[in-house]
């Protein structure tokens, strides 16, 4: 069997794709998909109680570097993650090998300490990666090529298609982020499940 997931455009991405992973169909069979996640899709998670998808959306894995935990400085946050690395719901990565710690470095001088150990990683070890950061996207584009960007309305999207959540229960999230500031370019999950 196959698992198709749509695309929508989202202008500022690269190509105007949301989240590239959409933008392949897989075979059930192929391995799980492993994703760097950087501050941005992690934090928009915890702001809508839902780090548990990490956990719980098959076929994919969520991983975070040392340096994206360090990142989150917000004490409620900062427990949440704390909580969500303790059941195993998210796995913290080292960088020590040393063409990661070199292109880390290199990726530093365009993108902050967490989209650069993301990026690093994902190229070395040949993983996706999960960002809302337009910036770090088009890099993310540029180093690993079309089709290895998740973004948070991706994420919920893969979510409501596991049967995790209900879109109603999706444009609910999309509301509380949009209180946040996180805009999403669409009025209604509907318009892209």
């Amino acid at each position: 069997p196959t698992i198709s997931i749509a695309s929508w455009k989202t202008p500022g991405y690269p190509n105007g794709e949301a989240w590239g992973l959409g933008s392949r169909s897989r075979d059930a069979s192929e391995r799980t998909v492993v994703v760097v996640t950087d501050t941005t899709v992690l934090v928009n998670l915890i702001h809508i109680d839902r780090t548990e998808f990490f956990a719980r959306i098959p076929d994919y894995e969520f991983i975070l570097p040392e340096e994206v935990f360090q990142e989150v400085m917000d004490e409620d946050q900062r427990a949440a993650l704390g909580r969500a690395v303790a059941d195993n719901v998210l796995r913290v990565e080292t960088i020590t090998d040393v063409h990661e710690i070199a292109l880390k470095i290199e990726l530093s001088a365009r993108l902050g300490q967490g989209e650069s150990a993301c990026l690093a990683i994902a190229s070395a070890r040949g993983y996706a990666v999960a960002t809302d950061d337009i910036k770090a996207a088009r890099v993310a584009t540029e180093l690993l090529g079309e089709g290895r960007i998740l973004t948070t309305p991706g994420l919920l999207v893969l979510a409501i298609r596991a049967g995790l959540m209900t879109v109603e229960e999706a444009d609910a999230c999309k509301r509380t982020l949009e209180s946040r500031r996180f805009i999403m370019s669409f009025g209604s999950f509907r318009e892209i499940v």
